[in-house]
């Protein structure tokens, strides 16, 4: 079973929505380049709350079991920032390209959910050559 949970911000005023969080996030999406299967791609995806209430990640999902991704803190102030640590293990990747997620949920009413993006190119040693 599975569901696709929105918060419904249809009721929030004008002077709610007003003085809500906004995420920003500095960047969305990383390319790591070419890396050798087997090897972990760490990046620090930057999220800053420019609102003026409390920011909150309600929930965090990653697209596979090879991407993890761990948040400094769930709850960020007006004027702060914090970090989604993400790691991708390219043990199970197959040749070639890979893209994988990371999904956020917040309270924000005009974002409420951000997806960011690891993108790059796994080589496997051990594949078969490209036809020329």
């Amino acid at each position: 079973i599975s569901a696709d949970i929105k918060e419904n911000f249809s009721l929030l005023s004008p002077k709610q929505i007003e003085n809500a969080p906004k995420i920003t996030v500095a960047e969305n999406s990383f390319d790591f380049g070419s890396v050798k299967k087997g090897e972990s791609i760490k990046h620090d995806f930057v999220l800053l709350n420019e609102g003026k209430t409390d920011l909150i990640i309600r929930k965090k999902s990653a697209s596979c079991g090879c991407t993890l991704a761990e948040l400094k803190k769930t709850t960020i102030k007006p004027g702060e920032s914090t970090v989604v640590a993400a790691v991708l293990n390219t043990a199970s990747k197959s040749h070639g390209d890979v893209a994988t997620t990371i999904t956020l949920i917040t309270n924000d009413p005009k974002n409420s959910k951000v997806i960011l993006f690891f993108r790059g190119n796994v080589i496997d040693d051990k594949a078969p050559a490209e036809a020329k």
